[in-house]
């Protein structure tokens, strides 16, 4: 395609040629513009304009009305005709945003209901393997007891947790929950000091041997302050529940313990079991 070039005889002003150039580019524009349909036909169909972000639009239309015009007036712009030419690409763009392509998306209210089931049974097979898992780590350790944190109080929890980092592509998530939190002991909301956490610990011979750090990490993003084990091999069945970030089978895990507070709601976990 030819490129338009001021006239020399009688050359459109910096004005006129700005106009010429705004025109154009918006016929330009419509090379790329697409009518997309949406909704459930006869429930809530809509339409939206967009443009074309990847690729390139195989309209042809445009590029046709581009040389037309271009030829017409001998890719030249000039003080006399530049207002003939604005005129004649605003008439061929009425045609042209009428005739812009339709990508239809909409889907049919039999559609919906089968993507809507689709969805209930993997959602539903989802909780069952949640609930089974969760039904796992209370049978090794839990008491099959709920302990419920009234406000005005806090719970000592013990969580086992994994490293789910990946340092190669700098992810951190050294907290990765395996469990959800057991309860060790309730008592008064205070400060959270590690001889509350390490005197909540002695109280379950499982962790006796069990090497703990005490953490504080109370700015923001921090995890708080807390108690954390060293990694251990995991009991066969718990191996393999999680996938690692990086891939593989999750096989080491760790004990956190740490503070959940009860604000204005009370709040209910499982308890930890003694032995």
């Amino acid at each position: 395609m030819a490129k338009w070039t001021n006239s020399t005889a009688d050359p459109a002003g910096p004005i006129q040629v700005k106009k010429f150039n705004r025109a154009w580019s918006e016929l330009t524009r419509e090379e790329n513009m697409f009518v997309e349909l949406r909704g459930t036909k006869g429930v809530n169909e809509y339409s939206s304009v967009l443009w074309v972000m990847c690729g390139k639009s195989e309209r042809t239309d445009v590029e046709e009305v581009k040389n037309r015009l271009g030829e017409q007036y001998a890719w030249t712009v000039s003080r006399a005709n530049h207002k003939d030419i604005i005129a004649g690409i605003e008439f061929e763009l009425v045609d042209i945003k009428k005739n812009r392509p339709v990508k239809d998306e909409r889907t049919t209210p039999d559609e919906d209901a089968a993507r809507n089931a689709e969805y209930a049974r993997l959602e539903a097979e989802r909780k069952a393997k949640e609930a089974a898992r969760n039904d796992l780590f209370v049978r090794l350790y839990g008491d099959g007891s709920t302990r419920t944190v009234e406000p005005g109080y806090m719970a000592v929890t013990a969580t086992l947790c994994y490293d789910g980092s990946d340092y190669m592509s700098d992810y951190f998530n050294t907290h990765a929950h395996l469990s959800e939190p057991f309860v060790l002991m309730v008592v008064p909301k205070g400060a959270e000091t590690e001889r509350i956490a390490r005197a909540a610990l002695s109280c379950y011979p499982i962790f006796n041997g069990i090497d703990f750090v005490w953490k504080t990490e109370k700015y923001s993003m921090g995890h708080g302050n807390y108690l954390t084990s060293k990694a251990f091999e995991l009991p066969e069945e718990l191996k393999g529940l999680k996938k690692a970030y990086a891939g593989g089978e999750v096989t080491h895990g760790h004990w956190e313990i740490e503070f959940k507070r009860a604000y204005s709601q009370p709040e209910t976990m499982p308890a930890f079991k003694l032995a």
